[in-house]
């Protein structure tokens, strides 16, 4: 629709700001994504074209695609999460283990969906990370370097997995395997469980999978527990990724800092205080500035 009008024009004709005020127009009228994929089709079929030599150069290299804004990440509080696990083991039980180490854990999407039995060593409290399933595809590497990890468990989590492989068929290695024992869609998880799940639950707010990773940095931080911690639990090379892209300072995170600062200032007036009260305790008091003088 937005490029016949050029249909009856040659290629040469049609420069490339032309072009660009077309894919503004796409990404105006649609969205950035839809003239980012029209541009790549446009670009591969100039391509196709300059390989036969039917064509000098392609102008679409040259269009400025509008960025799509990033996607908005939102986390759900402590509060949120306790009530998500509750519907859930009413109305989802078969899907409560998982999620509790989605929730616990603050593991990724494909490294939940690979892990094994095996994985989980109840002696240590931990997960080990070492593989994923993606796209259908089990790889044998985490997604970096630093994902290949050992997730730390709490012992609530813990009893969790235990009762939860008890359910399983001993001899399905898998540790959340599908109804028909294979690994987890990713697809199909979300659109049949986790969004009738917040839809249950009231939840209006569009909450990725991906963000319990984002409640899980708050949740441990706003706890009290180390950067590096958190850091080491989710896979990150830098305390920065953790900090940056995953912490918000949350209402949880808030109300601690605020009895903190509350615990420190009671404190402090509870010993000054004692000083006033005290009558062997000495006052000095500052004097007061003369005229003429300086300090």
């Amino acid at each position: 629709m937005y490029l016949k009008p050029y249909d009856d024009i040659p290629y040469e004709k049609v420069n490339s700001l032309h072009w660009q005020d077309v894919f503004d127009k796409i990404a105006k009228d649609n969205s950035p994504h839809v003239a980012g994929i029209t541009l790549k089709f446009c670009k591969a079929a100039v391509n196709h074209f300059i390989k036969h030599d039917l064509l000098e150069k392609n102008v679409f290299n040259k269009i400025e695609l509008i960025k799509p804004p990033k996607a908005d990440i939102n986390h759900l509080t402590i509060e949120e999460l306790k009530y998500v696990l509750e519907v859930c083991k009413k109305c989802y039980k078969e899907y409560f283990a998982i999620l509790y180490t989605f929730i616990g854990t603050g593991a990724r999407e494909a490294e939940i969906f690979a892990l094994e039995k095996s994985d989980v060593d109840f002696e240590r409290n931990c997960i080990t990370v070492s593989k994923q399933f993606n796209k259908g595809k089990l790889l044998q590497h985490p997604k970096t370097e630093h994902s290949n990890r050992q997730i730390y468990i709490f012992e609530d989590l813990k009893e969790v997995l235990k009762e939860h492989i008890k359910t399983l068929k001993p001899d399905n290695p898998l540790l959340f395997p599908n109804r028909a024992g294979n690994y987890i869609n990713a697809s199909n998880f979300r659109e049949r469980f986790w969004k009738k799940l917040l839809e249950l639950c009231k939840i209006t707010k569009r909450v990725r999978l991906h963000d319990l990773r984002g409640s899980y940095t708050d949740m441990t931080l706003s706890s009290g527990l180390s950067i590096k911690f958190t850091q080491n639990q989710l896979g990150h090379s830098k305390a920065e990724t953790t900090t940056n892209i995953y912490m918000r300072n949350n209402q949880d995170m808030i109300d601690h800092a605020m009895n903190k600062l509350n615990g420190i200032f009671e404190k402090n007036q509870q010993n000054v205080s004692k000083i006033l009260n005290d009558p062997n305790k000495k006052i000095i008091p500052f004097r007061k500035k003369q005229s003429g003088t300086c300090f």
